[in-house]
């Protein structure tokens, strides 16, 4: 039993008028069938054939990060470390410059002058 009888029907005044707003469209969504998305990716890979990872990692990847870590727009940076390859994804904030910052970190990578002979040259993509 409803012991009291304003609060129900406030509960029903506040149900039926969502239900309301609802159906007028004042709250629609935006639907896509394929919505634009753009994670703003940049990947450096390194082969460093032979090396284990935590050769890469110290030989490598530590070296990469520190050169692309003060570039302007980068919002994290994950790396990864196996035997013989070194992989460093750069993310960009929303709304960046991803071509200034793809030539922004070809020139920082470009600049590290300590890889090991036996290391490939890095490959920077945009993913």
């Amino acid at each position: 039993m409803v012991r009291s009888g304003i609060a129900a029907n406030l509960l029903l005044l506040f149900i039926v008028t969502a239900g309301l707003v609802s159906l007028t469209g004042l709250t629609r969504l935006t639907q896509e069938a394929f919505p634009e998305s753009s994670l703003d990716l940049i990947e450096v890979s390194v082969s460093y054939p032979g090396a284990g990872s935590g050769e890469v990692e110290e030989a490598l990847v530590v070296r990469i990060e520190e050169q692309v870590d003060g570039i302007d727009d980068v919002q994290e940076i994950t790396s990864v470390a196996t035997e013989g390859l070194a992989s460093v994804t750069i993310q960009l904030k929303s709304g960046a410059d991803v071509d200034r910052a793809l030539a922004d970190v070809q020139s920082a990578v470009d600049r590290i002058r300590t890889f090991p002979a036996q290391a490939e040259r890095p490959r920077k993509s945009r993913r």
